[in-house]
This record gives C-alpha cells, structure tokens and sequence, in this order.
C-alpha cells in the first residue's frame, strides 16, 4: 500500500506532438489505461537522482536533459502519491517498447488523445505539458 506522502517523479518523453505512454491495466478500470512512466522516489534520493535510476531501470535510458514541467496545483496520482513530473529533453540509449522492470508496452500517442485519458492524473500532465508546450 502506498503512504500519503509518496513522492513519483514521472518522466516524459517527446517525439513531435507524440508522448511516450505506458499502456496498463487499473483497478477500477475494464480497460487497459494509459500512464505516463514513472517512479518512487526514496527518501534517501532526491527527486533528480530517482528520475536518472528510474529511468535506467524502467526504460535502459539515462536522461542528460531534463527540466520539471510546470504545473498550475499539485498532481495526486491513483494512490494518493505526489507526481512531479519531467520534460525530458536529451537522453543516451534507446528507448525500449516495453517496461523493463514490469514488462507493460510502451507507445508514442498525441498529446491530445491523452487528453481525454479518463486517469485524472495523465490527463493533469497532459494539460499541463500542453500549456507548456505552447509558450
């Protein structure tokens, strides 16, 4: 079970207006939902050193570039976690079309289509990026 004060940092990636997603089946849902990638971060790291080790566990890749997406409000994800989301903008290695540690697929959407994602907190950073994007 996931504590109240859980910290996950989400990383996004970005090709054009397409965004990496993580196609995965959630309570309370029939159907598969789509989440953008992310991991816990420890209370012994702070929120760069979890989104470089997430990132390597999750998807092989080591960001080099990255920045935090500005959000209006906090982003409480499913389980009551904090989201602090990334923009990440360079990274070394290639992109794998699964999870690594869990072995979801992984697939580039429209930031658009995730816009109507009924997951509230993907549809949060979705907006949010897409207010970003078009400064």
């Amino acid at each position: 079970m996931t504590e109240k004060n859980t910290r996950v940092v989400i990383f996004i990636f970005l090709d054009g207006n397409k965004i990496l997603i993580e196609k995965r089946v959630l309570e309370d849902f029939e159907e598969e939902q789509y989440l953008i990638p992310g991991g816990i971060i420890e209370a012994t790291e702070s929120v760069e050193q979890a989104l470089k080790r997430e990132c390597l566990e999750e998807l092989g890749v080591i960001p080099l570039d990255f920045i935090p997406l500005p959000t209006k409000n906090k982003i409480i994800g499913l389980k009551n976690q904090t989201l602090v989301p990334y923009l990440i903008n360079r990274w070394s290695g290639k992109l794998p079309k699964i999870i690594l540690d869990i072995g979801n697929p992984l697939v580039w959407l429209p930031i658009n289509t995730v816009l109507n994602s009924p997951v509230k907190p993907t549809r949060e950073i979705a907006e949010a990026l897409k207010k970003h994007l078009s400064l």
